[in-house]
């Protein structure tokens, strides 16, 4: 406990800062604008098995809640609409100032703050839900079955928020409704809204993905909210795209789809995929060679 805490410190040659992570997290000396760190992650994607986990890791009595998805591996290379600011920043800037003590300044603050965030976020998964049907129907989905249509929710309760909660107390033997002191801050929820599209054109509403989907076809669903998101519009420019083993629980046919597609983004990322299994390794192979 005496002991000097570990740490990895990097300096790049003929460049004056430093950048370190140890257990109290990312350090560095370098203003934003100058932050070599930053400026990469804006170039990278990481993709790998806890992602695809994650989606669907909800309680067959709960909804899909996206939002801590998002948080840890979307937010941080995804930057507002002015390239200024990242949007978990952005976030980690409101649930720093709710700590602060109480002032005439802090609601005020904390309610600006959450209504920039909140446009943002909008805009973001606007543009995703733009491809996200598109993407999963041309690149997912299996000859004769259903094309489904693919939905981003973030309205309505479900959006930050920072306000007096009503409660409810029981005084003289009855129930009344009262509203708290202090104001609390609402977590936020990102849903995915999933419909069948049937063959007279009527929608069926999928209301528990998770329950009704198996595993291999969750996957694609992942998948393609996070391909989703990629810019395929601009030329390549040094990013890459790393995927590590997230592919397991794919048969081979949708591993080669996921192939297909990567190796037609080739011109935009450099890509690095990872993987364990030696039959699948030998299919990438070959499709590369061809």
């Amino acid at each position: 406990a005496d002991a000097n805490q570990s740490y990895v410190e990097v300096r790049f040659k003929d460049h004056p800062h430093y950048y370190k992570i140890s257990d109290v997290g990312y350090q560095t000396d370098a203003l934003p604008q100058s932050d070599l760190v930053q400026v990469m992650n804006e170039k990278v994607i990481f993709v790998n098995h806890k992602f695809v986990f994650n989606f669907s890791n909800s309680r067959n009595s709960e909804e899909i809640n996206l939002f801590s998805v998002f948080l840890k591996d979307i937010l941080p290379f995804t930057k507002d609409s002015t390239k200024a600011f990242y949007l978990d920043s952005i976030y980690n800037e409101i649930i720093e100032t709710v700590k602060l003590p109480n002032s005439s300044t802090k609601n005020k603050t904390i309610t600006a703050f959450i209504s920039g965030f909140n446009t943002e976020l909008d805009f973001f998964l606007e543009k995703v839900n733009l491809k996200l049907t598109d993407f999963y129907n041309d690149h997912f989905k299996d000859e004769g079955e259903l094309k489904l249509k693919i939905k981003l929710k973030y309205e309505g309760k479900n959006r930050l928020n920072y306000f007096k909660p009503t409660k409810i107390k029981v005084k003289g033997g009855s129930v009344v409704t009262y509203k708290a002191r202090d104001y609390e801050l609402v977590e936020p929820k990102i849903e995915v809204e999933i419909c069948e599209l049937m063959e007279d054109m009527s929608e069926l509403i999928v209301k528990k993905p998770h329950v009704y989907f198996n595993e291999a076809k969750l996957t694609a669903i992942a998948l393609s909210i996070r391909f989703a998101t990629l810019d395929l519009t601009s030329s390549a420019d040094g990013r890459f795209l790393a995927l590590d083993d997230m592919l397991i629980s794919l048969d081979m046919n949708n591993r080669t789809k996921v192939v297909d597609f990567l190796l037609s983004i080739s011109d935009k990322y450099l890509i690095y995929l990872f993987t364990h299994d030696r039959g699948f390794f030998e299919i990438i192979k070959r499709k590369v060679i061809n």
